[in-house]
């Protein structure tokens, strides 16, 4: 005859206030990639009507974008108690930058660039 295990009180506590896995955003981000997959596999047409939505949701995102990075700096330097520290920080990302930016913008100038070349991934695969 099997013996039940005793779980201790902070486990059992655990497990009664977790939440269903399909609340997970995990799971819920997955589910909705498989479902924009098979809508886009087995109904192209109604998945190309629904292009102005995914439009909105992409500008939506962008628009997130640059309140979040903002509030990350600034709450990343108000937990920073030394501000002689933030500045050194600041004046290597500002050398960083330029540097990272200056560089393939002297190794390519405007005048060499190449023009760009159209290909789908259709062409890639030799689907065209």
């Amino acid at each position: 005859m099997p013996t039940p295990v005793k779980l201790p009180n902070s486990e059992l506590a655990r497990l009664a206030n977790k939440p269903p896995w399909y609340r997970s955003l995990f799971v819920q981000l997955i589910a909705a990639i498989v479902i924009g997959v098979l809508i886009g596999w087995l109904w192209p047409e109604f998945g190309a009507n629904l292009k102005p939505l995914a439009d909105g949701f992409i500008k939506l995102i962008k628009m997130l974008i640059a309140p979040i990075i903002f509030c990350t700096v600034v709450i990343g330097i108000a937990h920073v108690g030394n501000l002689k520290a933030v500045g050194r920080i600041g004046v290597k990302a500002l050398i960083y930058f330029e540097v990272v930016t200056t560089k393939p913008a002297v190794a390519n100038p405007p005048h060499r660039q190449v023009p760009a070349q159209h290909h789908s991934c259709l062409d890639s695969f030799g689907l065209r």
